[in-house]
């Protein structure tokens, strides 16, 4: 007789292993969901863990018997894994959420708010078409009924966080011997390149679009959205903002190099007169109640790239340029109004450099030419 009883497990609280014998363990994760484990030694390959199901959906006795079978198959120096994976009972959708969030958090660390928030997209979208279907009957056709309307209605942002949620699901259920492959693997998103067929204004356009954007009755999505128009930045960069990243009287706006793609060190950004007022006003506002400086309105994080295209809707701009297209009326500018020098112009727009270009950057990080650019443009623009 093992330790534990289908009563006892119902009552365990308290997060860690609690073992039954014979190394099969009911894990009790973070956010109390319960799963069966078992740690075998398989004869000439050393000791072994394997998730024998979700206690919601397995019964002890079920486990019991995959344990004894399992560790008949080890001691005969044969991987029982298949075996494990062949008499489990199928998880749903639903019912693989908990146990693979926990699995996943483990996995990056995450924690409880930012885990929540990084997976609520499923319980929203995901749940109400897959979630009574077992792991192993989702097929990618499913998984693209869900992504696909996302793209066509430019929430390129939702699409590719809830792709990434779906993937690390299936991704659970292939470690835990559930199913044979991911279906999600290999679905791409499918977000248009940025420096291609993206919507912009002509640069002398800016000016009359900056001044219907301040007109906005979203007025915290107007004030990120300048920001980003100032600084040159890209959509989610300049939404996760944080205040930590800001120097207002050096000026400045630090980005850590692990933000930065391809690079070892922190990114500075010249902050032009116009942007600290942005700041500034900011702080009037919204406040600093947050680590970021443009929060989300409900359940922590950053703004959504939705609030901004909602603004430009209500705005008529949404047909001429889509947010990132302010960077190209930006670069635009600089190539035909001003002449700035490529090497100035392709950092200021965190670029990758190539050639003569790369090396130029490796003398100097040209924050004086940068800066020089974007008191230039606001100005241009009528910050």
């Amino acid at each position: 007789m093992g330790k534990l009883t289908q009563t006892r497990i119902k009552s365990l609280k308290k997060e860690g292993m609690h073992g039954d014998g014979g190394g099969l363990y009911v894990n009790v994760s973070p956010n109390k969901t319960k799963s069966y484990v078992l740690y075998i030694t398989i004869k000439g390959q050393g000791r072994r863990k394997y998730g024998l199901g979700g206690c919601g959906y397995t019964t002890l006795a079920e486990a019991r018997k995959q344990a004894v079978e399992m560790r008949q198959a080890a001691r005969a120096g044969i991987d029982p894994k298949p075996r494990a994976q062949a008499q489990t009972t199928r998880p749903t959708f639903k019912q693989a959420i908990g146990p693979a969030c926990d699995w996943i958090a483990d996995v990056k660390g995450w924690q409880g708010e930012r885990k929540a928030k990084d997976w609520q997209g499923l319980n929203n979208r995901a749940v109400p078409r897959l979630g009574n279907l077992p792991l192993d009957a989702i097929r990618r056709a499913d998984i693209l009924s869900l992504i696909d309307p996302l793209w066509r209605e430019e929430k390129h942002e939702t699409a590719k966080k809830l792709l990434t949620a779906i993937k690390q699901v299936f991704a659970w259920g292939v470690e835990y011997g559930h199913i044979d492959h991911n279906p999600a693997e290999g679905i791409k998103a499918r977000q248009p390149k940025e420096e291609k067929h993206l919507r912009s204004l002509e640069h002398g356009k800016v000016a009359a679009a900056l001044k219907k954007i301040r007109n906005s009755r979203h007025q915290q999505a107007a004030l990120c959205l300048e920001f980003m128009i100032l600084t040159g930045v890209r959509s989610e960069r300049g939404r996760a903002a944080r205040w930590a990243e800001i120097d207002l009287d050096a000026k400045t706006w630090t980005l850590p190099a692990s933000l930065m793609k391809k690079s070892k060190e922190d990114f500075v950004i010249p902050l032009s007169e116009a942007a600290v007022r942005v700041l500034e006003l900011v702080k009037l506002t919204i406040g600093e109640g947050s680590e970021f400086i443009f929060p989300a309105s409900r359940g922590g994080g950053y703004m959504a790239d939705t609030n901004i295209k909602l603004l430009l809707k209500e705005s008529g701009l949404f047909a001429d340029t889509c947010i990132h297209g302010f960077r190209s009326s930006l670069r635009t500018w600089g190539r035909e109004a001003i002449k700035a020098r490529e090497d100035v112009l392709e950092l200021t727009l965190s670029h990758k450099l190539a050639g003569a270009l790369k090396r130029s950057y490796q003398r100097s990080d040209l924050f004086e030419e940068r800066a020089e650019l974007l008191e230039a443009w606001s100005a241009y623009i009528g910050a």
